[in-house]
């Protein structure tokens, strides 16, 4: 016989019956698609029948695929070389979305580009390597389907529902979550008699396959017992022609049970004790005895890190009721909103967070106490550090110069790194560039990095090394014959490898000041004594303002190296001004020469139409929630005067300081330890790039900044919770916009960075322009925002 195509649906029903299954394996092939079906069902049928996986879109309509083997009946084999179908890295580990690229050599394969003109389109559907095979992918869902938890981590759900979901006594579950500290499900019942059962009996029949579930997701991503709704009979979840859950209609259908659920859920508990917070050692135990709860440790330490002993964004909630809760001062009242995730953040040990609850119940706030024990802690973090330098009794004499050039690199594929390794690239005097990067696959994630930003991908015509590194172990995790080699060839180190996140405290960045320490020891180890350039960020001076008129518009950031360790914000902008002030000593006792590049707000490209301003940076998280609030901020508190430099500028300027060394010994460049700061030097207020943005957007409103942030909060309620996450990206920054607006209510200013020496240095900074409409136009572009693609519910305000 033929083949046939059916829905899911009917073959997970011929599944359970011989009769239809007879029928079925008499068919040469049998292809479905439009919806998932589940792995039990698609088991049985592909031992009868070739069963073939099919994919389209109402913009795309069907992908061109090729058939798979009969045992990869659940992937797609898609034809990458002529389809112009490209798979790029999203916000979930080891989870791509497919992104088609204007080709037109390829239009027969490209209907979404005929009579359009963008030249590429995010499907927004979400898929996994098959672990052998090239080209073939499994379906994981869509980017809508990802829940985004108010503390910022993501959980892709579609796995987890199919499994739970099949079991006899449910139809289907589904996750929910979206701006709520942990995930919930709810269960949608099967259509048998279930009359006799009572919800906790169902929950105890459903729970093995929870656990399963559990067993195989993140910790953030785990389902409790108390987060589970048992959906009415009467109560059926909404879902499309094909049989497709709609999501986003379904959530707000079960509105009221979801609210209460959380309701419970965040009510503060009632104490079985109270803390007097001024009895030092009952508090210091009572905090100790917690943290070891939340870890689940019982023997973690006074002064152990609650994150490097297993602790999670989802576990400390818990930990911050239960101390709300408990602690109390005889002598005024607390203000406990201070106890929250930020501070468990910056109080990562028992210790630590015993002092900062002691600080609340001193007058005048409690922070200035805290503020000098945080500093003593930075001091003591450098010091540690700063021990294990070498000695100068320890450092070889240096070698007469290298003929050639040869660049280390840290972090290439990286943001930032691909614009630098392309930077280098494209240079006539480097000879050679090793490449030092976390991951093993590193030489096929920068090839593919690479095309997907349009960046130079030949890496033949200058000799270019991947290696796999740990920075922070000896010999930098590298075998000793390639330490060796690398030892014998390296003139200039760039290093820009540095995890990025605002959220983790100073003791998540430790392996990466051990790195630095190991860096330095292998610069002044090296055969021809190599030029060492630090990528430094402003966030390690960004409390400069603190000392200066606040009278004054603007504070400029002077173009010189500070010891003072106070003036970083945040585990990551310390952990930078501890880095920079172990190089500047190093410098003086190691002899190590280079320069630190104090980077500020890096953009999208300028040069280049591939890449794209990472969209979950602020400025696009603010733009695509104006974008569905349909109002767009008239002014940004403390980031209104635009001096953000285009990334592609960004890697030039720190190559050109990094390998222009000039002869003249006037030259900073040329002494031990430069500081050069690296931004715009052109800056332009936010008002005179809002008619390109609002010509975008689709003409939007123009809104006070505190009315934005009050429609913001808006979407935050619980009826709106459930908005998809990628129309209001800025709800996982709520926090960060709530501090623009406090900070200005105070009277802070903006900070800005002197640029005069560093210009005189670099000449594409020199001939750098201000940001303009065209670059916000081409950046908005970049990430799909276009007029003709507003979302379904904009205007939701």
């Amino acid at each position: 016989m033929g083949s046939a195509i059916l829905p899911p649906s009917i073959l997970q029903e011929a599944a359970d019956s011989d009769s239809a299954l007879d029928k079925i394996a008499r068919l040469k092939r049998v292809f479905y698609g439009g919806a998932p079906l589940r792995p039990e069902a698609g088991l049985v049928i592909s031992t009868k029948t070739h069963l073939c996986n099919q994919i389209g879109s109402t913009e795309c309509v069907v992908f061109t695929t090729h058939l798979t083997d009969p045992t990869d009946w659940d992937y797609l084999c898609f034809g990458a070389d002529w389809s112009g179908y490209e798979f790029h890295h999203t916000c979930l580990p080891d989870v791509f979305e497919m992104v088609l690229v204007r080709d037109d050599n390829k239009q027969n394969f490209q209907a979404i580009f005929g009579g359009s003109q963008l030249a590429r389109f995010s499907t927004g559907d979400l898929y996994s390597k098959h672990p052998t095979k090239p080209h073939h992918w499994k379906y994981q869902g869509r980017l809508d389907d990802v829940i985004i938890l108010s503390h910022g981590e993501k959980l892709n759900p579609i796995s987890n529902e199919d499994l739970i979901g099949s079991h006899p006594f449910l139809s289907s579950a589904m996750y929910i979550g979206n701006g709520r500290p942990q995930p919930a499900a709810i269960l949608e019942l099967a259509d048998r008699p279930l009359e006799t059962l009572d919800d906790n009996q169902i929950i105890e029949a459903v729970w093995p396959l929870i656990e399963q579930a559990n067993a195989s997701s993140p910790s953030h991503g785990q389902l409790h017992r108390s987060h589970l709704i048992i959906a009415d009979v009467s109560k059926k979840f909404l879902r499309t022609t094909k049989g497709t859950l709609k999501r986003l209609q379904t959530v707000q259908l079960f509105e009221p049970e979801i609210r209460d659920l959380y309701d419970a859920s965040v009510e503060t508990p009632k104490p079985a004790t109270q803390i007097d917070i001024t009895r030092h050692d009952e508090l210091r135990e009572f905090v100790l005895k917690v943290y070891r709860q939340t870890t689940g440790f019982g023997l973690l330490q006074l002064d152990e890190d609650i994150f490097q002993a297993g602790a999670d964004s989802l576990k400390i909630q818990s930990a911050i009721s239960t101390l709300k809760a408990s602690v109390f001062s005889p002598d005024l009242r607390l203000e406990t909103s201070w106890i929250s995730q930020k501070a468990v953040y910056a109080n990562p040990t028992a210790r630590a967070m015993t002092t900062f609850l002691e600080s609340l119940g001193r007058p005048q706030g409690a922070l200035a106490g805290a503020f000098l024990d945080q500093v003593g802690v930075l001091q003591d973090v450098y010091e540690r550090y700063r021990q294990q330098l070498p000695s100068r009794e320890d450092i070889p004499v240096a070698r007469a110069p290298a003929p050639t050039t040869t660049v280390l690199l840290t972090g290439s594929t990286g943001n930032l790194g691909s614009y630098l390794l392309d930077a280098l690239l494209r240079r006539n005097d480097v000879d050679e560039i090793i490449c030092l990067n976390r991951g093993g696959d590193a030489a096929e994630r920068q090839q593919k990095g690479n095309a997907e930003r349009e960046l130079c991908t030949d890496f033949t015509r200058i000799n270019v090394r991947f290696m796999q590194v740990d920075l922070s172990q000896p010999l930098l995790g590298l075998h000793p014959v390639d330490y060796d080699y690398i030892l014998s060839r390296v003139t200039v180190i760039l290093h820009n490898q540095w995890p990025v996140n605002f959220n983790f405290p100073l003791s998540f960045f430790e392996p990466h000041m051990q790195g630095v320490v190991n860096l330095v020891e292998f610069a002044v180890q090296a055969a021809h004594r190599p030029y060492f350039f630090f990528v430094s960020s402003t966030a390690a001076v960004n409390n400069w303002r603190r000392q200066i008129d606040l009278a004054q518009p603007f504070y400029h950031i002077p173009e010189r190296h500070f010891t003072d360790l106070s003036l970083a914000s945040n585990g990551y902008g310390q952990s930078k001004a501890i880095a920079s002030d172990l190089l500047y000593y190093a410098s003086s006792q190691c002899g190590l020469r280079g320069g630190t590049v104090r980077l500020g707000q890096v953009a999208g490209p300028a040069m280049y139409d591939g890449g794209a301003w990472n969209t979950n940076e602020w400025l696009p998280s603010l733009v695509r929630t104006s974008h569905t609030l349909a109002a767009l901020p008239e002014t940004i508190p403390l980031l209104n005067e635009v001096d953000w430099i285009p990334v592609d500028s960004a890697a030039q300027v720190i190559v050109e300081l990094a390998l222009d060394i000039p002869a003249d010994p006037a030259d900073p460049r040329r002494r031990r330890l430069a500081l050069f700061n690296v931004t715009n030097p052109h800056p332009v207020s936010w008002e005179t790039l809002l008619p390109a943005v609002r010509s975008c957007l689709g003409g939007v409103r123009i809104v006070p900044f505190t009315e934005w942030l009050h429609l913001l909060l808006k979407t935050s309620a619980p009826v709106r919770r459930e908005y998809r996450n990628t129309d209001v990206p800025a709800l996982k920054l709520l926090d960060f916009f709530r501090e623009l607006e406090d900070g200005h209510q105070r009277g802070a200013r903006q900070t800005l960075l002197q640029t005069e020496r560093t210009r005189k240095l670099s000449p594409c900074l020199a001939k750098l322009g201000p940001v303009d409409e065209s670059m916000m136009v081409k950046w908005l572009r970049q990430w799909g925002l276009q007029e003709e693609t507003l979302p379904d519910n904009v205007g939701l305000a």
